[in-house]
């Protein structure tokens, strides 16, 4: 199919554990704001799993049911997606990072789940969180976000990530866990979103 003009371009974000789809636009909102210049419009989707804090999760972290969750999430996703295609990509950060890792592998690089998804960017994706049916590697072009300060989810969990997709490009960064947006930053993943659109 031909590729989408990138002023009708629009990007699934998915926040972090214990986050909302408020807090993580207000986080990014640099990349927000120079992705919106470029006709990119990024939509931000809150978790299924509303929290006794008002926060939002995509699975329990403290075990639970995960296929429950998996489900859960996945259909969160896909809902969203369909509400607001069409829909070119796929932004995670932590939790989210995981749904959209599994939602890509799961799909295979076809698009058969998600229609036009051309691209995923993972920051701080955790490597088992979630049950993954498939062994197989995504054909996806993916983009990788990791931090040798990450304490939360450490640099070789995101590795690992990383290594089940064909295509992964990995960027480095010191901000820790974190999607980090400083100039050089937004430079590189608008960069990478243009180049996948």
């Amino acid at each position: 199919p031909a590729a989408p003009n990138p002023a009708t371009a629009s990007i699934l974000c998915l926040h972090g554990g214990r986050q909302s789809a408020e807090l993580f636009r207000q986080r990014i909102d640099r990349l927000r704001a120079r992705c919106q210049a470029e006709g990119i419009r990024l939509i931000f989707v809150d978790a299924p799993m509303l929290q006794p804090d008002g926060s939002r999760c995509w699975y329990d972290e403290d075990g639970g049911d995960a296929a429950g969750a998996a489900s859960a999430a996945a259909i969160a996703v896909r809902e969203e997606w369909e509400r607001h295609a069409p829909v070119s990509g796929l932004l995670g950060f932590s939790q989210g990072a995981a749904v959209a890792a599994a939602t890509a592998l799961c799909s295979g690089g076809d698009d058969a789940s998600l229609p036009g998804l051309r691209f995923v960017i993972l920051a701080g994706a955790p490597h088992e969180p979630l049950p993954v049916a498939t062994g197989h590697r995504s054909r996806l072009p993916s983009l990788h976000l990791l931090s040798a300060a990450d304490s939360a989810v450490p640099a070789h969990s995101s590795e690992a990530v990383a290594a089940r997709f064909e295509e992964a490009q990995v960027y480095r960064h010191d901000k820790g866990h974190a999607l980090p947006c400083r100039a050089g930053d937004v430079d590189a993943l608008l960069g990478f979103i243009m180049r996948h659109l």
